[in-house]
């Protein structure tokens, strides 16, 4: 997992990769923008438990497109 930009066409990891060991498991995604800050929480969707974190400091041109992949 990690956060990644686009840009004009290009892209750019924001952090390194975040290695996630979901086991067949359903999860829940929840991601959240607060200014810069992207945080990405993955959730065992049963039971809430959270199995990993990611977050990335986007300090990009504000012309391109952010995702989780």
């Amino acid at each position: 997992m990690r956060w990644d930009r686009w840009d004009d066409g290009v892209t750019l990891p924001l952090e390194p990769r975040t290695a996630v060991n979901l086991a067949g498991r359903k999860v829940r995604i929840i991601i959240e923008a607060e200014g810069t800050l992207l945080k990405a929480r993955v959730e065992d969707a049963d039971t809430g438990t959270p199995l990993v974190f990611a977050n990335a400091i986007d300090t990009g041109s504000g012309t391109g497109r952010v995702a989780m992949r």
